[in-house]
């Protein structure tokens, strides 16, 4: 919380959060663009096996519309926040009183962008443990 912020009720005037929006009409575009890909298929059967190509399609369809259900998402990240908060890990917290069928609210954190992380991403990050002192 910054020090110019004030209390208006149970919320917090000027404090920083992230908004994620669902646009009207989402899952239907989503479920039309995948009807075009599969009309396509005979043609790309040409060139892979659509016994290997709709099972991909199938998966990226369910976890496209997946991103479209904000309250599961604002209870992941409840969840996700619980089972890691002992690891070094920072997941931003989220407004359930706040997030609806098609807003979602979490705290705002700040970091670098990923191209600026990949730059000083150190290569052996993995052998560094998460949770425990090294010997």
């Amino acid at each position: 919380m910054r020090s110019d912020d004030t209390q208006s009720g149970d919320w917090w005037v000027g404090e920083n959060v992230c908004v994620k929006i669902k646009y009207n009409g989402i899952e239907s575009a989503i479920k039309a663009d995948f009807r075009n890909v599969r009309a396509f298929l005979p043609i790309a059967n040409a060139l892979l096996p659509i016994q290997m190509i709709k099972p991909m399609i199938s998966d990226w369809e369910e976890s496209a519309l997946r991103e479209c259900d904000l309250k599961n998402e604002s209870l992941n990240y409840r969840l996700s926040n619980a089972a890691l908060r002992n690891l070094a890990v920072i997941i931003p917290g989220s407004y359930e009183e706040l997030s609806r069928d098609n807003l979602l609210v979490t705290e705002f954190v700040d970091g670098q962008d990923f191209f600026s992380f990949l730059q000083t991403f150190n290569q052996n990050w993995w052998l560094r443990p998460l949770c425990c002192d090294a010997d």
